[in-house]
């Protein structure tokens, strides 16, 4: 760039400048210092939310049935990021001392699933057997671990189907 369209160019990105700097009200020089800190509040406000969501799941009262000698914690979720759903599971283990945990969630039109099967069940039930099969009702597919093994799929409406196929592998 030469001549006018280089100062044009100039002009340009001058103004971009001055625009963020007023939608981010601070001083153009300080812009990235105002970015940088907006980001880590982000951060942080993200961390507090996914906190608080937990110790609402953790408030009810969440206790397992038996379905033969094998305990069963099933939750359906609403509003949970998949990425969450293991941190859950983390927080929902010491529930149990024998069995397997199935959740589902609902967020941003799809739905997630995750299977855990303590480690003493492992050698005859495997999550990802048990997920594989469940994701189907969803309209997805998943796999992972024998302990630990997630999905996600599209169909809403098959969540409980899902969580009931889940049940079925105890027995």
């Amino acid at each position: 760039l030469t001549g006018i369209a280089a100062l044009d160019y100039v002009n340009s990105k001058e103004l971009n400048l001055r625009k963020a700097a007023a939608i981010f009200k601070c001083a153009e020089g300080d812009l990235l210092t105002r970015i940088t800190a907006i980001q880590d509040e982000k951060k942080k406000l993200e961390k507090d939310l996914s906190d608080f969501r937990l110790k609402s799941i953790l408030s009810n009262d969440v206790k397992p049935e038996m379905i033969g000698s094998v305990e069963f914690l099933c939750k359906k979720l609403e509003g949970i990021p998949p990425s969450e759903l293991k941190g859950v599971v983390d927080a929902l283990r010491n529930k149990i001392k024998s069995g397997v945990i199935a959740l589902s969630s609902v967020y941003e039109d799809k739905v997630s699933l995750v299977v855990f099967v303590t480690n003493d069940l492992t050698s005859k039930l495997k999550a990802g057997e048990i997920i594989k099969e469940a994701a189907k009702e969803v309209g997805g597919s998943g796999g992972g671990r024998p302990e630990f093994a997630q999905a996600g799929g599209t169909d809403i409406k098959g969540v409980d189907i899902a969580l009931a196929k889940v049940r079925s592998f105890l027995g």
